[in-house]
């Protein structure tokens, strides 16, 4: 098993950020802070990847995590999310398991060349997922997404949010938050580093520290890279995965 320590070496030479001068094309994954940016109009942008986690020695693997991003206008995006299906041990059993759908728009709050750009995310699942990793209910929220460039080659983006989630008995809230710092390393790849947290209302918190690196394509694709490690014994022991982006 990769402990902390290898893990955190693996961090410092990973992953990707959303940082809006690094290149044209501004995507939502693979990091957990979204971006205050939607796409542009009459634009289609798919963001797609593979996630290996290691949680309490439960290994599950996930795979397309597809999101496809629609612009109906310059400042309101449709969002499609389909984590696909996890490879995953359940109740002692390994097997193929379908996940829910999720709908979202994020609407631009600011101008996109805002000193502090501004967005809404809002979301909801479709529970159309088998019974062993589906919610059975829709859970809906709202996320606040910022960010603020601290020079031209490094920027902060922070998120913070709210959800709405069923657990088959009734509902508990959960708030979201995270906080990520970017870097421009030259015109094709760009790094983060980020932290952020799940706070369900009657459970412990599930802090994750991660990292990773974006590598340029063209100026509308980019590869992805990252990895994390939880912060407590409820977050994953450990996590990476890798990703494709492009826009149309």
């Amino acid at each position: 098993m990769i402990n902390k320590m290898s893990a955190l070496f693996i961090l410092l030479f990973s992953a990707t950020f959303n940082i809006l001068f690094a290149q044209e094309l501004i995507t939502d994954r693979p990091d957990y802070t979204e971006s205050a940016i939607t796409v542009p109009a009459r634009s289609v942008q798919i963001e797609t990847g593979f996630e290996y986690v290691n949680q309490n020695n439960t290994i599950s693997t996930s795979f397309p995590n597809s999101l496809f991003r629609i612009g109906l206008y310059s400042s309101v995006e449709l969002r499609i999310g389909f984590t696909g299906w996890t490879w995953a041990k359940l109740s002692d059993e390994r097997d193929l398991y379908f996940n829910d759908l999720i709908v979202e728009s994020k609407i631009q709050l600011t101008d996109k060349k805002a000193e502090i750009p501004l967005a809404i995310i809002l979301a909801g699942t479709i529970p159309v997922g088998d019974d062993a990793v589906s919610s059975g209910g829709s859970d809906y929220g709202i996320k606040l997404a910022g960010s603020y460039d601290f020079s031209e080659n490094a920027g902060i983006g922070i998120n913070a949010g709210v959800y709405s989630l069923f657990d088959g008995a009734g509902r508990q809230l959960m708030a979201v938050a995270s906080m990520s710092y970017g870097i421009s390393l030259d015109e094709n790849f760009a790094a983060y580093f980020e932290t952020f947290a799940e706070m369900p209302q009657n459970e412990s918190w599930s802090p994750v520290f991660d990292s990773g690196i974006t590598f340029s394509l063209t100026q509308l694709s980019q590869l992805d890279l990252y990895a994390g490690f939880g912060l407590n014994s409820i977050a994953p022991d450990f996590l990476i995965g890798t990703g494709y982006s492009v826009r149309f």
